[in-house]
């Protein structure tokens, strides 16, 4: 799987999320790219949803300062591995 593709499938479910509402606030669409980018980064040592669970929460709670609670994050995680692995080359993870 191509980064691009990774990125973009991240970058949707990230910014649908939109943790702390930022982008609902009006914020520009490319928000979330430095963390969406850092989560795809991760992507290769990421062997589980829990694992990209944690990834993403580390990443925000990095970014942010602030603590975020986990099970949003496993929701997110488990919409990005589920989208990611239906993917045709999801070697990405290999």
């Amino acid at each position: 799987m191509k980064k691009n593709i990774a990125f973009d499938i991240v970058a949707k479910h990230i910014n649908k999320w939109d943790a702390w509402g930022l982008l609902s606030g009006g914020a520009p669409l490319d928000e979330y790219d430095i963390e969406t980018q850092r989560i795809v980064n991760a992507l290769p040592l990421i062997k589980s949803q829990m694992s990209l669970a944690n990834t993403i929460k580390e990443v925000f709670d990095k970014a942010f300062g602030e603590e975020h609670n986990l099970e949003n994050c496993i929701k997110v995680a488990e919409n990005i591995w589920d989208e990611l692995m239906s993917e045709e080359d999801s070697t990405f993870f290999k």
